[in-house]
């Protein structure tokens, strides 16, 4: 993961480390956990553990934002055992990777197996790459307010969306973004024009300019042109045919 960071920002600084104890050299003033990593703290002493290395890792003041898997609409999905195929598609390589995940309850808190096997096709021919068996904690609101309280953190803001979109400055294009859908059924959109016309006004704004461009840094990567007009905007760039079809009303 740290090699493909680095491929992504080579201006970035990666450091591997345990959640659970670290220290680093300078206080900050936000600290993110992506891509629901809570869900493997499985144990009560190991969310504490997290909690307290992250406070002591931040400013007074600081803001830690975090996602979560909510327990009470996740397992009723998968309360009797639930398939799920995700797909990609890299350097014209197409992946996927087909899930199983059903409740535990031989175990403590709120725990799933989740086993996966992930595919590669190419040419017409479809390789297994790995097997991999997790189980993994989802949590229910109510748990995460009280740890957090129980952790010296004043809780700001519950989002109960469909999905998240982190955006930040671009290094070849005006601003980059990554979307995430979870709630949806998709970890990471490869480019999403929904979540452009927020960004599109946002970058507007923030860069005093009408026209711009984007860069979506999913795997495959999506490259688009955006122009503010105010009251709407427009996106543009190239594209391959996906679906075609009629719909009567």
């Amino acid at each position: 993961m740290i090699k493909l960071s680095q491929g992504k920002n080579l201006k970035g600084n990666f450091i591997q480390g345990d959640i659970t104890n670290f220290k680093h050299s300078k206080k900050t003033d936000s600290i993110i956990i992506t891509g629901r990593t809570s869900s493997y703290l499985i144990t009560n002493k190991d969310i504490y553990k997290a909690l307290k290395s992250i406070y002591n890792n931040l400013d007074m003041g600081g803001i830690l934002s975090f996602d979560f898997i909510d327990a009470k609409r996740f397992f009723t999905e998968i309360k009797d055992g639930k398939n799920v195929k995700h797909s990609a598609t890299i350097n014209k390589v197409n992946y996927n990777r087909e899930s199983f995940m059903k409740p535990n309850k031989e175990l403590n808190n709120f725990m799933f197996n989740w086993e996966a096997s992930y595919y590669k096709i190419e040419n017409g021919v479809t390789k297994k790459i790995t097997n991999d068996n997790s189980t993994v904690r989802a949590f229910t609101i109510n748990e995460w307010e009280l740890f957090l309280k129980l952790s010296n953190f004043k809780l700001l803001e519950k989002l109960d969306a469909r999905g998240t979109i982190i955006t930040a400055p671009g290094q070849n294009s005006d601003f980059v973004s990554r979307c995430f859908f979870p709630q949806a059924g998709v970890d990471e959109d490869p480019t999403t024009g929904s979540a452009h016309t927020s960004m599109i006004p946002y970058w507007a704004n923030q860069l005093g300019k009408t026209e711009m461009t984007a860069i979506q840094l999913s795997n495959r990567e999506g490259h688009l042109k955006c122009k503010y007009l105010n009251d709407r905007v427009e996106i543009s760039g190239f594209a391959k045919t996906y679906l075609i079809g009629e719909i009567f009303i």
